[in-house]
């Protein structure tokens, strides 16, 4: 199993997408993880998106996962952006 990489809190902004707001990270050219931890709490890689055109799909992916009661992070790995749910 594959540990979570740990998110240190000061490092979180907000990114606003369609009327949702998420916490959200900007890691830059690195390689992406598939699981974040924020303190003590998991977050599982959902989705990837590109950086170009993200908001429409994002955001209603966003919705359907809020309304299900998960809580969600997005980083910023590269050139994608990559939602995580917990």
């Amino acid at each position: 199993m594959v540990d979570a990489h740990e998110l240190d809190p000061a490092l979180l902004e907000t990114l606003y997408v369609d009327g949702v707001e998420m916490p959200f990270v900007e890691f830059g050219p690195v390689e992406p993880v598939l699981r974040l931890r924020l303190e003590g709490e998991e977050y599982d890689f959902q989705r990837s998106y590109p950086r170009k055109g993200f908001s429409a799909i994002l955001g209603k992916d966003a919705r359907e996962l809020l309304k299900d009661g998960r809580k969600l992070l997005v980083a910023r790995f590269g050139e994608r952006l990559y939602l995580f749910e917990r």
